[in-house]
């Protein structure tokens, strides 16, 4: 399958083997529950930050931790038992479709999954506007904004140091 030619993208809303792509507007939870079951070679996330993000709600450190690992539980009957090769790519958190891009760039499968209903219309936009040639793409090592450090998410939650 080349996921590269001029062939129009078809962004399914729900999981099938018949397509390429699919963008699924839920609860990551929920819908791992009704994905296949040894049918992803690779798992490539970047979970909710916890630190209260429009999109999330903070709760404590535990409880947190606690929701990772229910994903976790999910997640690993997905994966297949080799697990080494990328040719299908499952992201929970899909937020805006940059592992979809980068798997339809590589010539990979991919399902994302994300809650927020706007986040999967502009993964779907993003995706087609990458095939069409006409999504801006920033060039690998170059930094998108070089953080002072004194930035929210650059520091450390002071509730981490707690675990040791």
């Amino acid at each position: 399958m080349n996921l590269l030619d001029s062939t129009p993208i078809d962004v399914q809303n729900t999981f099938s083997p018949q397509h390429p792509f699919a963008m699924i507007n839920a609860d990551t939870l929920e819908a791992c529950r009704y994905l296949p079951q040894n049918l992803f070679s690779l798992i490539i996330t970047s979970p909710p930050y916890n630190i209260g993000k429009q999109y999330e709600q903070q709760t404590s450190l535990a409880r947190y931790l606690e929701a990772q690992q229910q994903i976790i539980e999910q997640l690993i009957p997905l994966l297949k038992p080799s697990g080494s090769l990328c040719w299908q790519v499952l992201d929970p958190f899909a937020g805006v479709g940059s592992t979809l891009i980068a798997a339809a760039k590589h010539g990979r499968r991919a399902v994302g999954i994300d809650r927020d209903a706007d986040y999967c219309q502009i993964a779907k936009d993003r995706l087609l506007a990458f095939q069409a040639g006409n999504l801006k793409l920033r060039p690998l090592g170059k930094p998108v904004h070089k953080p002072s450090g004194r930035e929210k998410v650059t520091q450390v939650p002071a509730q981490w140091s707690l675990i040791a």
